[in-house]
């Protein structure tokens, strides 16, 4: 029996092996890509638009009633436009009225950065990508008329930085306004209406300004005070820095006045270093220090009536920082940030303090005056109220008290409306200009002067020769001024 051959197997080519390799790979590619594209559809894109600020809506102030705000992870609140004024639902105070005012701008009329698209239809199975299915900030606006508003502010668009916004009852896509994110997107706490700080210019002793690392960049210390609360704003203070020198009331009587009415804006965080580093305070622009002694005040309550109460010292320190707008800053004080009027506190940021300088140095009311030695004369000064025969404090036309003064010139009575007459005169001496630097003092001096305040402080004026017309005048040992020789005479 013959055996039957077997067949010889072909070797398979290494060309065929590495195109088959090939096709599965690609069979392979070409499921995945199937699978993955059955999974996951393209997203909606709106094509970048130019922003052409367009409104939406028009409404004046009186047409809004009232505005329900929810904001994403916040408490709803509700605000009531009373006669121009917004309160909080239930409140009896009106909301601070720059954030009132922020509202109703943004709001009347509403306007949008951008009109994307007059037709959302395409977009209503996409609201999640913009943003709307859990919007950032969502607004319901009741009016006068009837009519209600429902505006949803939801993610940012990639192109721009604005939000994207709907409005009830519209198919168009919007982009929000700055203005109305910036007016609206607030814990409702910050609406709480702005707070004095209660400095009393009859109390305020020292203001310093320093730059964050402590350096000085001016100041003002008490001279001396009256003891008159009205009259606070005369008080006298020295110019601590860059310079120790007398201060003209003409620039610290506004300084106090600024001081006495400014108001601290809302709460908008706590004192954080985080939260410095977010609102430019880390390192604050200035650090304004004002201390107040303890003393008594005049107050008046809600029923007008009139008492005096004890205040005890204080000291109020302000850091601040960065910019909300062109209007407001950012502040720390206290252990929270706040906003505040940059206007407020114009002298901070515009103060040349050098052009504060006294250009009277003798200029003191002579009520604050104990004694005035002038070289080898020494006047002693004293003085009583006038009163009618009933004991009643006399005034004049303006109200202002009525005084009598007694004077000694080196022991012995003098003629006091004389003295009163030539110290009017000669309290109002006023320099002729600045020396050059580059002038020295030397010990040549031709008149000394010293005035001695009711509180026991002295402030000594001395002249010594400049130039031929001119006498260096020197305050407390300071030189600044030069005055034309002659002039400072009683």
């Amino acid at each position: 029996m013959q055996t039957p051959k077997r067949k010889e197997k072909k070797p398979i080519k290494k060309s065929a092996l590495i195109l088959g390799l090939a096709l599965l790979i690609a069979l392979a590619a070409a499921s995945l890509l199937l699978v993955f594209s059955k999974k996951e559809e393209a997203k909606p894109y709106i094509k970048p638009v130019e922003l052409t600020n367009a409104i939406v809506r028009e409404a004046e102030i009186a047409d809004i009633m009232a505005i329900e705000v929810h904001l994403n992870g916040e408490e709803d609140y509700t605000l009531v436009n009373q006669e121009g004024l917004l309160y909080l639902e239930h409140a009896t105070e009106p909301i601070d009225a720059a954030m009132a005012y922020n509202i109703f701008s943004a709001l009347t009329p509403l306007s949008a950065e951008a009109t994307l698209t007059d037709d959302m239809t395409p977009y209503l199975d996409h609201l999640d990508d913009f943003g709307f299915d859990a919007p950032l900030m969502r607004l319901n606006i009741a009016y006068s008329n009837g009519d209600t508003l429902e505006i949803k502010v939801g993610d940012q668009a990639p192109d721009n930085g604005h939000r994207y916004m709907l409005l009830s009852g519209d198919n168009h896509l919007y982009l929000c306004t700055t203005a109305l994110y910036d007016a609206m997107f607030f814990n409702y706490r910050l609406f709480a209406r702005a707070e004095s700080l209660h400095m009393n210019p009859a109390r305020i002793d020292l203001i310093t300004v320093e730059k964050a690392d402590g350096m000085p960049v001016f100041g003002y210390r008490l001279a001396e005070k009256t003891d008159d609360e009205s009259a606070a704003l005369e008080n006298s203070f020295f110019l601590t820095a860059p310079v120790s020198y007398p201060a003209s009331r003409e620039w610290t009587a506004p300084i106090l006045t600024a001081l006495q009415h400014f108001v601290l804006g809302p709460a908008i965080a706590e004192d954080t270093p985080e939260n410095r580093a977010l609102y430019g305070l880390t390192e604050p622009e200035y650090v304004l220090t004002v201390h107040q002694t303890a003393g008594f005040e005049t107050v008046t309550d809600e029923e007008g009536i009139i008492s005096r109460v004890w205040a005890e010292e204080s000291t109020h320190t302000l850091a601040l920082g960065g910019a909300y707008n062109d209007t407001i800053n950012y502040l720390a004080y206290n252990g929270g940030l706040h906003w505040f009027n940059r206007y407020q506190l114009a002298f901070v940021y515009d103060m040349k303090p050098l052009e504060t300088l006294e250009k009277k140095p003798l200029d003191v009311p002579l009520l604050r005056v104990k004694c005035l030695a002038i070289d080898e004369d020494q006047y002693e000064i004293s003085h009583a109220e006038q009163t009618d025969e009933n004991g009643e404090i006399l005034t004049d036309s303006v109200g202002n008290t009525l005084y009598t003064f007694t004077i000694l010139k080196n022991g012995e009575p003098y003629d006091a409306l004389l003295f009163e007459s030539r110290y009017a005169s000669f309290s109002q001496t006023a320099v002729s200009g600045i020396l050059p630097a580059s002038f020295e003092a030397t010990d040549d001096i031709t008149k000394t002067i010293t005035i001695t305040f009711s509180a026991g402080e002295q402030r000594v004026i001395t002249l010594m020769p400049f130039d031929v017309l001119h006498n260096a005048v020197g305050v407390d040992g300071v030189y600044l001024h030069y005055l034309i020789q002659g002039a400072m005479s009683f």
